[in-house]
């Protein structure tokens, strides 16, 4: 079962973020499993509380803000004791204050049927920035994302893809749909791809104040390195009605982590400078995420080799592919693109020069270094043209 925790409702802070051409608001809804021990009776309002502090001050802005540091706070998956603050009272910010606890407001947990669905946060771009001529069909574009991490690590809440995400829902304007996969090794492959189509079939089931925003007709999974290959995945299954009353208008694949059991020239002569991403990351997180026995010219991995259904056959919606100059895996990344092209099918491939592998999730490098916000920019560009041809 699901909760929702609308964080734009009246007793909750919105997540304020700013952008280089505008400023603006956007909502952002938690849809959480209870079945993973998360509280629904309102004790998690402190971390929401600070988590929309951080939010603010994280996303460049000025004016007096102050962040909160969220590390020392996060609450066991486990269902263990909460890490909220001494003795269960308010978290201190950064200047040894106090955040106010909001006034909390009687609410019914909003339920979504059926227990395959992970973790969702769903980011509503304002309404003053969605006027209607930016939805001509009724309703926003769908943006399924589906985290990077090599299926080993990481989550959607941590403040890298927060921040991009946040972002580009605003700059389509989209509702961005992002999930929390199941991770290696304890859960290998294709339990992360299960999710993913589990939640493309329950999009309809979210709650109407959501929903009737949506136009599902026009959902386009997205996903950064690893997430790539499982946008590739489920759009090859799509075939015969699998997700329901969804339609797949695109996919958009950032980086995606296709690779060969043999080393590609990119990846010999190593001229990555990411941290994002190594050689030995790679080697590890593939070894503990593969079925067992299977090599990186597995399907899941390399979708363009011969142990792959042929790329001809696949009833595959147009693509966008966004490969970096300076990616460990451009060689292979470019190997699948041509690939595509030569059976047939509808892919565009934007290469972001002079940078490398997730460059974007940097918020770091996206706010000091020009390069890296230009080719960013062009990046969130780039994908919005794309949706709004599609």
């Amino acid at each position: 079962m699901f909760t929702l925790d609308n964080t734009h409702a009246q007793h909750h802070l919105p997540f304020n973020f700013t952008s280089n051409s505008n400023s603006a608001n956007s909502h952002v809804l938690v849809i959480k499993n209870r079945r993973h021990g998360i509280r629904s009776d309102g004790s998690g309002e402190r971390i929401r509380a600070a988590a929309a502090a951080e939010g603010q001050s994280g996303a460049g802005g000025g004016g007096g803000r102050r962040g909160v540091g969220l590390a020392a706070h996060l609450r066991r998956r486990d269902g263990g004791p909460h890490l909220d603050g001494p003795a269960g009272g308010p978290l201190p910010d950064a200047a040894g204050g106090a955040l106010r606890r909001p006034a909390r407001r009687r609410h019914r947990p909003r339920l979504l049927p059926g227990g395959d669905v992970p973790d969702l946060r769903v980011y509503l771009p304002t309404a003053r920035n969605t006027p209607s001529e930016d939805c001509p069909r009724g309703g926003l574009p769908v943006l399924l994302h589906l985290q990077g991490g090599g299926f080993c690590i990481s989550h959607p809440s941590w403040l890298m893809y927060h921040q991009f995400y946040a972002r580009l829902a605003r700059s389509v304007p989209a509702a961005v749909v992002s999930l929390a996969l199941p991770l290696a090794p304890e859960r290998r492959l294709p339990a992360a791809l299960d999710a993913a189509a589990a939640a493309l079939r329950h999009l309809p089931l979210l709650p109407p104040s959501v929903a009737a925003r949506l136009d599902l007709s026009r959902v386009f999974p997205i996903g950064d390195s690893s997430g790539g290959n499982l946008v590739h995945l489920l759009a090859a299954a799509a075939d015969g009605g699998r997700y329901g009353p969804v339609g797949l208008a695109g996919g958009i694949l950032l980086h995606p982590g296709f690779v060969r059991s043999t080393r590609s020239r990119s990846e010999l002569e190593q001229r990555a400078d990411s941290v994002f991403f190594t050689l030995d990351m790679l080697d590890k997180f593939l070894a503990l995420a593969l079925p067992p026995g299977a090599t990186k010219d597995h399907p899941y991995t390399c979708p363009m080799g011969p142990a792959a259904p042929p790329l001809e056959s696949l009833p595959l919606p147009p693509f966008l592919v966004g490969v970096a100059e300076h990616d460990l895996i451009v060689d292979t990344n470019m190997e699948y693109c041509d690939a595509m092209k030569r059976a047939g099918k509808d892919v565009e491939v934007l290469l972001s020069r002079g940078v490398s592998h997730s460059f974007y999730l940097n918020k770091f490098a996206v706010d000091t270094d020009p390069l890296t916000a230009d080719r960013t920019h062009e990046l969130i560009l780039a994908i919005a043209n794309f949706i709004r041809r599609h």
